[in-house]
């Protein structure tokens, strides 16, 4: 139970943080994510309600894992194909991606009890 918790901050700290910095238009951001534009405000938006729904999971314990087999995976699929949409594994959002989707991976084996 102690990794799904840590999987939820990390969604409230990582998608909390970008969403928003590219809200505010912090200039770094502009050199990861690229110049403001609707789809980086939707981008900011989906950011926004992954750190909304991991911050529910954190309030009521009880439905924490519930939340996490719904949100993690959507989470693994979207994270792990930008390797294919952007192409570079050496992007630095990819490679956050990649790691983030390691930690719900290993959270839902072990809710699982694959490990």
């Amino acid at each position: 139970m102690i990794l799904i918790t840590i999987s939820h901050i990390v969604n409230v700290l990582v998608a909390g943080t970008v969403a928003v910095l590219l809200l505010r238009n912090a200039p770094r951001m502009s050199a990861v994510y690229g110049a403001v534009t609707p789809a980086r405000s939707i981008l900011a938006s989906i950011y926004l309600a992954i750190a909304a729904t991991s911050v529910v999971a954190l309030a009521f314990p009880q439905y924490s894992i519930v939340i996490a087999t719904v949100l993690f995976p959507l989470q693994i699929f979207y994270k792990i194909s930008t390797v294919f949409t952007v192409g570079s594994i050496t992007h630095p959002v990819v490679g956050s991606n990649i790691l983030i989707s390691a930690l719900h991976i290993t959270s839902l084996l072990i809710v699982f009890k694959y490990i």
